[in-house]
């Protein structure tokens, strides 16, 4: 180990044998620790941690069925996409794939059933997949519950979707090639926020990966061998050291080594002397205090752009905040992206007059602002060019010293939550006034829209305010593709007051989890209407 591991309880005399530190098989790890949230009841679930280094498929059957065993939940914190396929529409089958799904093996006499997921091709497949039974299925039950639970299992699915759908022609791979690159996608940083975490009755499992920067009460560390090789920590892999270090220490209280075999002295001699085994069942005794969480939870971060879901419906919010649900490929999403992409570039080369080197920018940005597989027609592209140089010439005509691009912001909002976006740029006039400047790709703002752009430049106008100490005076919503009708909002003290209060209601909202739908305009172009509970038949 990288150093000695020791607790302020070590300082307690050792005839009270109030030890940290306890060893144990997963069985009686779980049963102790039941009997700690028995004898304490302002300990939640949620505040103890399974922890381990890989959760493949077997260690989360293992933990759920034993888990089970004696009355507790756990909530498995993942973003591999094999484990979101396999909950969802099905598991790849080692016989031929097919195009039905549903699969027919026969071994040594015995038939068996695999759904098999479609042989979607590149290109299409975010589309398909929530095109696909099962997932609207579960999608229609998320919105119609208020809980997104099942909703989050899959976003590393849809994840794994797009990144196929954005890096590869739609004649290279079919779904079924790129299934073993997309098997070993493990994202190893799982967001673990008060909007993830919403089940108090429910033990966290997660990778020892996710979890850095956490703490916990009480954490089970898995699942510990005898040091060899092929076992978990490998003495002679120095990151294995690291990684066991980093999940011991995620402990607050109390620390459980889960080993796999009978006495690991190897491996639990790495964590010092004073271990104390977790004796049979039937001679358990709770001696250990173990604390609720002394601090307060991390307020909810709320990404700015989903901001104007708040305005539109609270359902919808819900499902990107909560469910993290992505939204499928667009061409006016890619034009909006191509054109903010253009118009930073033409703002970081200092708003050049030179024709040449504007259109160069232009043609940057129609590159790199999507995936360059992902072709819009050229009557699209045409009309980005003239809509760019309109725009350009208004800046150059308004515009005196660019002060910060694509600048990232949070804004908290005292102990409620914060709001984490990006404000498209800050700019001088040459009258000398300081604006924010937020582009919008569309001709005009329409009237249900202008409340939902107001909040979301209205918390980045303050967050950047606060810390970069601009003295900003006013905001522009500028419609992209016709700058006459740009919206303009002076930032006083009623400004400020107005925001805050709007926010507070943000939060309120996600506090209480009463997430409603709306009926509206938005509702035309809603890629939920289909499951939402508000427009379901009867």
């Amino acid at each position: 180990m990288l150093k000695p591991l020791t607790s302020k309880r070590d300082q307690v005399s050792s005839e009270n044998q109030n030890h940290p530190v306890y060893t144990a098989t997963l069985e009686r790890a779980l049963f102790f620790v039941n009997l700690c949230l028995k004898s304490n009841h302002d300990l939640n679930p949620s505040d103890i941690a399974i922890l381990s280094r890989k959760l493949d498929k077997g260690t989360v059957k293992e933990i759920e069925k034993k888990a089970n065993a004696i009355g507790l939940k756990v909530q498995v914190h993942s973003s591999r996409a094999d484990r979101a396929m396999e909950r969802t529409i099905g598991v790849p089958s080692p016989s031929p794939w097919k195009q039905s799904s549903v699969l027919s093996v026969t071994t040594n006499g015995v038939s068996t059933r695999h759904l098999v997921p479609p042989p979607w091709k590149p290109g299409n497949v975010l589309n398909n997949l929530y095109k696909h039974p099962e997932i609207q299925d579960l999608v229609s039950r998320s919105l119609r519950a208020n809980d997104f639970s099942d909703l989050r299992t899959i976003r590393p699915l849809a994840t794994a979707a797009e990144a196929l759908d954005r890096t590869l022609p739609s004649q290279a791979f079919s779904f079924r090639e790129a299934w073993p690159a997309l098997k070993g996608t493990q994202d190893r940083e799982v967001s673990v926020s008060p909007a993830v975490v919403n089940r108090p009755d429910a033990i966290q499992v997660m990778t020892i990966h996710a979890a850095k920067g956490l703490e916990f009460p009480a954490v089970l560390l898995m699942k510990l061998g005898k040091g060899g090789p092929k076992s978990f920590p490998n003495p002679e892999e120095p990151e294995d050291c690291r990684i066991a270090y980093v999940g011991a220490t995620r402990a607050k209280d109390v620390l459980i080594l889960v080993h796999t075999i009978n006495k690991p002295n190897e491996t639990l001699a790495a964590f010092g002397n004073n271990l104390l085994p977790i004796r049979p069942t039937r001679n358990i005794t709770v001696a250990q205090k173990i604390t609720t969480a002394s601090i307060l939870a991390s307020p909810p971060i709320v990404a700015a752009t989903h901001l104007d879901l708040y305005e539109q419906c609270h359902l919808k919010f819900a499902a990107y905040h909560e469910g993290r649900f992505l939204p499928k490929w667009s061409i006016p999403q890619s034009i909006g992206s191509r054109t903010h992409k253009a118009l930073e570039y033409y703002l970081r080369e200092g708003m050049p007059s030179q024709k040449k080197i504007a259109n160069d920018c232009f043609d940057r940005g129609l590159q790199h602002g999507d995936s360059p597989i992902r072709k819009l027609p050229q009557r699209s592209v045409d009309n980005m060019k003239q809509s760019y140089e309109k725009i350009i010439r208004t800046i150059s005509k308004t515009a005196h010293k660019v002060l910060a691009i694509e600048r990232r912001y949070r804004y908290l909002q005292g102990r409620d939550g914060q709001i984490d976006g990006v404000v498209d740029a800050i700019i001088e006039q040459r009258d000398g006034s300081t604006v924010l400047k937020e582009w919008k790709t569309s001709k005009e703002i329409p009237s249900d829209k202008k409340q939902a752009y107001t909040l979301q430049v209205s918390a980045g106008a303050l967050g950047i305010a606060i810390q970069d100490s601009y003295p900003i005076d006013r905001l522009e919503i500028i419609p992209v593709f016709d700058p006459s009708k740009t919206i303009s909002l002076p930032m006083n003290g009623p400004f400020v007051e107005e925001t805050n209060r709007k926010l507070e209601q943000v939060f309120r909202v996600l506090k209480d989890r009463k997430y409603e739908p709306r009926r509206g305009n938005h509702c035309k172009s809603c890629q939920l209407k289909p499951q939402c509970p508000a427009w379901r038949k009867g």
